[in-house]
């Protein structure tokens, strides 16, 4: 259905293939995977265990920390995570108090921060896929990353302060997320339109276009050639009916009709209200676009009429005769007159 194509049909192919691969897992995690709500606890959850974490490292005595700092210093992988070198080494650092014959406050320190650390690294990897990528569009803006392994030299003030950068980072993160209100995004379906949309630009070189008129009559679907190709594209990349069975509990919820709608009357009236939406940001993007081109061309304009205008200027003025470096030499060096010529 495509108009034109720029690529062959073994890749256009395996590109539709992987792309409905993606889809099934976008909308698996969409239908059944957390609810907003649910995603909020885990990282509230997560949060607590990162300030669990700073306070049990402030309550060792300074000998403590001395040792624990060094600990985390010397050895160690040094390709692990953070997070990881910090259980790592909390558990070096607990047994080495356990064959010197520390005592057990010092001992019980040391085996709580390794719980501590353990517990975090748990709930940071049991995120799921939205959430986690909710974190990574904050690290994004803070240029912070939760994987980050250990530099040379890590000790433990590093750690304290890679800890209060990961806790902010989860903080804002929730924030954000307990800001937003209303239905939870069709993400998977939006993600699959918007995609198809781009692969008909690449590979057709003409923009979407996207309306459900027919002489005057509103169908409620695309009826433009790009529509109908998205249309009959994500039909075609529906999951399977074994997909739905597997899921038997939640096949008939609200939620899950929700994000992908049942009726394929009401699948693509929802096509069509995505398409209209990249169409809009599309122009827009665009339009901003020329208005910067015009803009970058006026200034280049002025620019050039300027130096244009300078050139002529120089031209109209007169000449200046070069200096005579003799006539100038004698003049300077000829005596001035002391008083007047009848004394």
């Amino acid at each position: 259905m495509l108009a034109a194509k720029q690529s062959s049909d073994e890749q256009i192919l395996a590109f539709l293939v992987d792309l409905r691969a993606r889809f099934q897992r976008w909308l698996h995690q969409d239908e059944f995977g957390p609810t907003r709500r649910q995603q909020t606890a885990a990282l509230s959850a997560l949060k607590k265990s990162l300030q669990t974490l700073q306070r049990q490292l402030a309550k060792g005595a300074p000998s403590q920390r001395q040792q624990f700092d060094a600990t985390l210093r010397s050895g160690g992988d040094r390709s692990a995570a953070t997070l990881e070198r910090i259980y790592e080494a909390a558990g070096d650092f607990e047994r080495d108090l356990r064959i010197a014959g520390a005592s057990n406050r010092h001992i019980d320190w040391a085996a709580r921060i390794k719980t501590c650390a353990e517990t975090t690294m748990a709930q940071g990897q049991s995120l799921d896929t939205n959430a986690d990528g909710e974190i990574l569009l904050t690290t994004l803006q803070h240029r912070f990353d939760p994987l980050q392994t250990c530099p040379p030299d890590f000790g433990l003030a590093d750690a304290e302060q890679w800890l209060s950068a990961y806790w902010n980072v989860v903080d804002q993160t929730l924030c954000r997320l307990n800001e937003r209100g209303g239905a939870e995004d069709r993400v998977s379906l939006k993600l699959l339109v918007e995609q198809l949309c781009e692969f008909w630009e690449c590979e057709t070189g003409r923009p979407v276009t996207a309306h459900g008129m027919i002489k005057l009559e509103y169908t409620q679907r695309t009826e433009t050639e790009a529509g109908r190709f998205v249309t009959s594209a994500v039909e075609a990349m529906l999951p399977e009916s074994s997909w739905s069975d597997e899921h038997c509990e939640f096949s008939h919820s609200i939620r899950a009709t929700t994000f992908l709608p049942f009726w394929q009357a009401d699948r693509a009236r929802q096509i069509l209200v995505i398409m209209r939406g990249f169409v809009k940001r599309r122009s827009k993007t665009r339009g901003d676009m020329l208005h910067k081109k015009l803009a970058s061309n006026s200034v280049n304009a002025v620019s050039a009429l300027s130096a244009v205008a300078r050139q002529d200027d120089e031209k109209s003025r007169p000449a200046v005769p070069p200096p005579r470096p003799d006539a100038d030499r004698a003049r300077k060096l000829s005596p001035v007159p002391c008083g007047r010529a009848d004394d």
